[in-house]
Protein backbone atom coordinates (compact mmCIF):
# COMPACT_ATOMS: atom_id res chain seq x y z
CA UNK A 1 0.00 0.00 0.00
CA UNK A 2 3.00 2.32 0.36
CA UNK A 3 3.39 2.62 -3.42
CA UNK A 4 -0.34 3.36 -3.81
CA UNK A 5 -0.09 6.21 -1.28
CA UNK A 6 3.03 7.56 -3.01
CA UNK A 7 1.30 7.50 -6.40
CA UNK A 8 -1.77 9.17 -4.88
CA UNK A 9 0.34 11.96 -3.39
CA UNK A 10 2.09 12.61 -6.70
CA UNK A 11 -1.20 12.49 -8.62
CA UNK A 12 -2.80 14.93 -6.17
CA UNK A 13 0.09 17.38 -6.50
CA UNK A 14 -0.08 17.18 -10.30
CA UNK A 15 -3.83 17.73 -10.15
CA UNK A 16 -3.41 20.90 -8.06
CA UNK A 17 -0.77 22.19 -10.47
CA UNK A 18 -2.98 21.36 -13.46
CA UNK A 19 -5.91 23.24 -11.90
CA UNK A 20 -3.82 26.37 -11.31
CA UNK A 21 -2.45 26.18 -14.87
CA UNK A 22 -5.88 25.63 -16.46
CA UNK A 23 -7.60 28.27 -14.34
CA UNK A 24 -4.99 30.81 -15.42
CA UNK A 25 -5.63 30.04 -19.11
CA UNK A 26 -9.40 29.55 -18.79
CA UNK A 27 -10.20 32.46 -21.11
CA UNK A 28 -8.34 30.61 -23.90
CA UNK A 29 -10.19 27.35 -23.29
CA UNK A 30 -13.66 28.75 -22.56
CA UNK A 31 -15.06 28.58 -26.12
CA UNK A 32 -13.32 25.40 -27.23
CA UNK A 33 -15.24 22.18 -27.47
CA UNK A 34 -12.54 19.67 -26.62
CA UNK A 35 -13.63 17.01 -24.14
CA UNK A 36 -10.11 15.55 -24.11
CA UNK A 37 -8.21 18.67 -23.03
CA UNK A 38 -8.52 18.12 -19.26
CA UNK A 39 -7.18 14.58 -19.49
CA UNK A 40 -4.43 15.49 -21.94
CA UNK A 41 -3.18 18.33 -19.72
CA UNK A 42 -3.27 16.02 -16.69
CA UNK A 43 -1.24 13.40 -18.57
CA UNK A 44 1.19 16.15 -19.60
CA UNK A 45 1.88 17.17 -16.00
CA UNK A 46 2.16 13.54 -14.86
CA UNK A 47 4.78 13.01 -17.58
CA UNK A 48 6.61 16.21 -16.55
CA UNK A 49 6.56 15.02 -12.92
CA UNK A 50 8.20 11.78 -14.10
CA UNK A 51 11.14 13.89 -15.39
CA UNK A 52 12.00 14.73 -11.76
CA UNK A 53 14.88 12.31 -11.26
CA UNK A 54 16.08 13.95 -8.04
CA UNK A 55 13.17 13.24 -5.70
CA UNK A 56 12.26 9.85 -4.32
CA UNK A 57 9.12 8.12 -5.56
CA UNK A 58 6.17 9.74 -3.82
CA UNK A 59 7.85 13.14 -3.72
CA UNK A 60 8.43 13.76 -7.43
CA UNK A 61 6.89 17.02 -8.61
CA UNK A 62 6.17 19.16 -11.65
CA UNK A 63 8.44 21.99 -10.49
CA UNK A 64 11.58 19.83 -10.54
CA UNK A 65 10.40 18.08 -13.69
CA UNK A 66 10.20 21.45 -15.47
CA UNK A 67 13.81 22.15 -14.52
CA UNK A 68 14.91 19.34 -16.84
CA UNK A 69 15.31 19.66 -20.59
CA UNK A 70 12.90 16.74 -21.12
CA UNK A 71 10.25 18.34 -18.91
CA UNK A 72 10.47 21.69 -20.70
CA UNK A 73 10.29 19.94 -24.09
CA UNK A 74 7.12 18.13 -23.01
CA UNK A 75 5.48 21.45 -22.12
CA UNK A 76 6.65 23.41 -25.17
CA UNK A 77 5.68 20.66 -27.62
CA UNK A 78 2.21 20.09 -26.10
CA UNK A 79 -0.61 20.75 -28.60
CA UNK A 80 -3.48 22.53 -26.86
CA UNK A 81 -5.73 22.50 -29.92
CA UNK A 82 -6.21 20.48 -33.09
CA UNK A 83 -6.24 23.61 -35.25
CA UNK A 84 -3.51 24.14 -37.83
CA UNK A 85 -1.70 27.36 -37.06
CA UNK A 86 0.18 29.75 -39.31
CA UNK A 87 3.93 29.51 -39.47
CA UNK A 88 5.32 31.94 -36.92
CA UNK A 89 9.05 32.17 -36.35
CA UNK A 90 9.82 34.08 -33.22
CA UNK A 91 12.34 34.59 -30.50
CA UNK A 92 11.77 35.47 -26.88
CA UNK A 93 14.05 37.55 -24.71
CA UNK A 94 12.79 36.59 -21.26
CA UNK A 95 15.03 39.17 -19.57
CA UNK A 96 13.44 42.03 -21.51
CA UNK A 97 10.08 40.23 -21.73
CA UNK A 98 10.13 40.91 -25.47
CA UNK A 99 8.77 38.69 -28.24
CA UNK A 100 10.14 39.30 -31.75
CA UNK A 101 8.39 37.78 -34.77
CA UNK A 102 10.76 37.27 -37.70
CA UNK A 103 8.38 35.44 -40.08
CA UNK A 104 4.63 35.05 -40.29
CA UNK A 105 2.75 33.12 -42.99
CA UNK A 106 -0.91 32.03 -43.06
CA UNK A 107 -0.54 29.99 -46.27
CA UNK A 108 -1.72 26.43 -45.69
CA UNK A 109 -3.37 27.26 -42.40
CA UNK A 110 -6.87 26.00 -41.76
CA UNK A 111 -9.21 28.23 -39.81
CA UNK A 112 -12.66 27.66 -38.39
CA UNK A 113 -15.51 28.26 -40.83
CA UNK A 114 -16.41 31.94 -40.84
CA UNK A 115 -13.13 33.07 -39.27
CA UNK A 116 -12.28 36.63 -40.29
CA UNK A 117 -9.33 37.59 -38.12
CA UNK A 118 -6.25 36.09 -36.56
CA UNK A 119 -5.00 37.71 -33.39
CA UNK A 120 -1.90 36.96 -31.41
CA UNK A 121 -2.20 36.92 -27.64
CA UNK A 122 1.03 36.74 -25.71
CA UNK A 123 1.39 36.23 -22.02
CA UNK A 124 3.82 35.07 -19.40
CA UNK A 125 2.58 32.77 -16.67
CA UNK A 126 4.25 32.91 -13.28
CA UNK A 127 3.56 29.97 -11.01
CA UNK A 128 4.07 29.95 -7.26
CA UNK A 129 4.79 26.28 -6.66
CA UNK A 130 4.31 26.59 -2.92
CA UNK A 131 0.78 28.00 -3.05
CA UNK A 132 -0.10 26.39 -6.42
CA UNK A 133 -1.29 29.78 -7.72
CA UNK A 134 -0.62 30.83 -11.31
CA UNK A 135 -0.75 34.43 -12.52
CA UNK A 136 -0.86 35.43 -16.18
CA UNK A 137 0.64 38.70 -17.37
CA UNK A 138 -0.80 39.46 -20.80
CA UNK A 139 0.48 41.80 -23.46
CA UNK A 140 -1.88 43.72 -25.70
CA UNK A 141 -3.52 41.50 -28.35
CA UNK A 142 -2.21 42.14 -31.87
CA UNK A 143 -4.22 41.69 -35.11
CA UNK A 144 -1.99 39.52 -37.32
CA UNK A 145 -4.31 38.75 -40.24
CA UNK A 146 -7.70 39.96 -41.45
CA UNK A 147 -9.61 38.08 -44.16
CA UNK A 148 -10.80 41.25 -45.93
CA UNK A 149 -7.21 42.50 -46.21
CA UNK A 150 -6.02 39.12 -47.49
CA UNK A 151 -8.73 39.08 -50.19
CA UNK A 152 -7.84 42.62 -51.25
CA UNK A 153 -4.20 41.65 -51.63
CA UNK A 154 -4.93 38.62 -53.86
Amino acid sequence: MVRVRENGTEFGNCSKFKKAFSDCLQFHFANRKDNTLHGRIMRLFLAIKDCDLISLHGNRNVQLGLQTLAGRQLLTSFCFTAMTFPVIRMSLDSGLMQLTISDFTVNGSKFSTGATNLELSFGIMVIDFETKIATLFKAETVLMWKASLACALL
